[in-house]
This record gives structure tokens, C-alpha cells and sequence, in this order.
């Protein structure tokens, strides 16, 4: 069963799956908060939100002034709707957690990969000196994993690599990947290209909208 169903995680954990779904989940907010936040296009919303957040646990990040932006744009229409979203994208996104608890036989409400995945995006090219007694004093304090060490280092000690490092990430966020001079990377990613440039018009378009317009234009 693995075998036949295993070739389909590289598509539900993609960008090219995980942009309609956040896209789709904004597009779903904004209607309802523009126009009646019924049962059903909350519960739209919710589930959609959370396979999102599924796909991108980074997400958690975002509901947090998410919801505070769309309670603002229901103008006083009642708490109720945003708890009930809230619930909605949490039951979904709970299915990770169920998941987690299941392979490793204790609870694991959110996965705890961050330190990985920016060591991963920010390796140093070579060697880095010891931390002095003083920055590893601060990284004993604030109970920094070695990867996250290593990392703080590297922008301490070569802060110009470390810089470029950021500069070629953000060229490859937005889908030039051609120019970010990442191995292996080339060409373009339209998807990202076009969502960006429709984020762009959309802030220009509410940066001009009467003072009176509703908190939703800056969803997207």
C-alpha cells in the first residue's frame, strides 16, 4: 500500500500543491468576511486552511495575526465565527499531531524540524572558529541547539556569506531560481512569479482604497 500511495507524498508536501491551498484559503476568508461568513464557507475555509498548514507547518505562524485581521473584518458580526474557523484548521491540522503520536508513542503537537531546516538552508562553507566564553554564555541561556550554534556563528563570523546565503534564498522564494546561483537550481518558477506580482497589485490597489474599506483587502 505504501508502495502505491509513497509516490504521491512528493506532490502533497510540494510548493505546486501547497500555494493553491494558501491561496485558496485567503480567497475563501476574504468572501466571507465581504460577504456572509456562513457555516459552510467558514468550514470551507478551516479545512482548507489546515491541509495547508499540513502541508507547511510553518503556517502556524501566520493564523495567529490571520485570525486577528479577519475578526477585524467581520465588524463586530461575533466571536463565534473566529473560534469556530479556529477549531476547524486545528481538528485538520490535528491529524499531524494524531500521526506523530501514533510513530513515536508520545505527543508531538507540532513537528520541532526548525533547528534542521535552518541549519540545512544556512551550512557554512568551511570551518568556523570556537564560540568565545561570552556568545556561548548567551547560547547556554537561551538553550540554542548546535545546529542553531552553528548558524549564529555563521552570521557572526562571515556575515558577508551569511548575508549572500539570505539574498540567494530570497531570489529562490520568489521563484527566480535561476538567479539565486543555488546548485542545481535554473530557471524560472511562474507559480511564484505570478503570486508575488498579484500580492504586489493587491497591496498597491489597498494602499489606494477609501479609508472605509474593510480590514480584508490585506488578507491576501
Amino acid at each position: 500500500m505504501y508502495a502505491k500511495a509513497g509516490r504521491w507524498t512528493a506532490v502533497v508536501v510540494s510548493e505546486a500543491f501547497f500555494m493553491p491551498l494558501l491561496m485558496g484559503w485567503i480567497a475563501l476568508l476574504s468572501k466571507a468576511a465581504l460577504e456572509d461568513p456562513s457555516r459552510s464557507r467558514v468550514a470551507a475555509a478551516g479545512v482548507v486552511g489546515g491541509i495547508a498548514t499540513l502541508t507547511r507547518s510553518t503556517l502556524l505562524l501566520a493564523w495567529f495575526p490571520m485570525l486577528l485581521l479577519w475578526r477585524a473584518s467581520l465588524r463586530g458580526r461575533g466571536g463565534r465565527i473566529v473560534l469556530a474557523l479556529a477549531f476547524t484548521m486545528m481538528a485538520v491540522f490535528a491529524l499531524l499531531s494524531l500521526r506523530n503520536w501514533i510513530v513515536t508513542g508520545q505527543p508531538t503537537p507540532v513537528p520541532t524540524s526548525f533547528a534542521v531546516n535552518v541549519h540545512l538552508g544556512n551550512t557554512p562553507p568551511r570551518a568556523l572558529d570556537p564560540a568565545p566564553p561570552g556568545r556561548q554564555a548567551i547560547y547556554d541561556r537561551l538553550r540554542l541547539e548546535p545546529r542553531l550554534r552553528t548558524v549564529a556563528e555563521f552570521a557572526v563570523q562571515a556575515p558577508d556569506d551569511f548575508a549572500r546565503g539570505l539574498a540567494n534564498k530570497a531570489l529562490y522564494a520568489v521563484g527566480l531560481m535561476g538567479w539565486s546561483g543555488l546548485p542545481g537550481e535554473s530557471g524560472i518558477a511562474r507559480l511564484y512569479i505570478a503570486a508575488w506580482l498579484l500580492a504586489l497589485l493587491g497591496a498597491v490597489r489597498a494602499l489606494r482604497a477609501p479609508a472605509h474599506s474593510s480590514p480584508a483587502i490585506w488578507l491576501p
